[in-house]
């Protein structure tokens, strides 16, 4: 067994090495990877808000969708739709994909 490893980041990942040099294609890798933060910000929160507080039905959708959402490092995640979320919020009706 050997103590290294080739990677090949996909083009929207940025891969880093341990000393923090991006790493932009094919590499033998023999240290630690990692992402884009070594020490990510902390995430805001805030109080719950019980007005947002809604009961909801969840419908299946028959064509699941693919699609990409930003996430909080500065990239995106690939998900799959497969169905909708329904609800009323200040009598108005919503919906929400999930």
């Amino acid at each position: 067994m050997g103590n290294t490893v080739t990677v090949t980041p996909a083009a929207d990942v940025p891969l880093r090495l341990e000393d923090g040099s991006r790493i932009d294609g094919e590499t033998l890798v023999q240290s630690v990877l990692a992402g884009p933060f070594t020490n990510p910000p902390p995430l805001p929160s805030y109080p719950l808000d019980e007005q947002w507080r809604v009961a909801a039905r969840f419908d299946k959708i028959e064509r699941p969708k693919r699609g990409r959402v930003p996430d909080v490092r500065g990239g995106s995640i690939e998900f799959t739709a497969v169905g909708q979320l329904v609800f009323r919020l200040r009598a108005r009706n919503k919906t929400s994909e999930s």
